[in-house]
């Protein structure tokens, strides 16, 4: 079988966009950011014994809030990590939230832009708890939130 020049330079393009497309940086290159979504961002450490509680609770419930919320996990365990997590803060607008956290673990619900909070949830809560903060959040994200996902109201949920 004999193959044109053009149809070989497209396989080898196609193979290599399929490639780049599945790696971190190929999805912000053909995707973008994230939808913008209202964040729930959660500051914790490995070695905190409520955060460790919290992680099967907010796996369990991320399921239900997928495609309305975005939930960033901000890792202060150590030097490390935290380098990592003041990268995803600045892209997310969360600098001032990260630099704030004084105990763990720490959510804080923010607009869809970033920065701008809505609340702070400290300490361990039951899942009862999270699933009614989340739900009056996403219900009444425009009493909070303006269209462009800048902050609206100082009110608390």
């Amino acid at each position: 079988m004999k193959f044109t020049e053009r149809e070989i330079v497209t396989a080898i393009c196609a193979f290599i966009i399929g490639f780049l497309a599945n790696t971190p940086e190929g999805i912000k290159l053909f995707h973008g950011k994230p939808k913008k979504l209202p964040i729930i961002a959660y500051g914790i450490s490995g070695s905190c014994h409520f955060c460790n509680q919290l992680m099967p609770i907010l796996d369990k419930l991320k399921p239900n809030y997928e495609g309305k919320l975005n939930f960033i996990k901000l890792d202060l365990s150590s030097d490390e990590t935290k380098k990592g997590t003041d990268e995803i803060a600045k892209e997310y607008g969360l600098s001032d939230f990260v630099s704030g956290i004084n105990s763990y673990p720490t959510l804080g619900l923010f607009c869809p832009n970033g920065g701008n909070k809505v609340k702070i949830i400290a300490g361990l809560h039951s899942e009862e708890d999270y699933v009614k903060e989340f739900d009056n959040f996403t219900k009444d994200i425009s009493t909070f939130c303006a269209r462009d996902g800048s902050f609206l109201s100082e009110a608390m949920i």
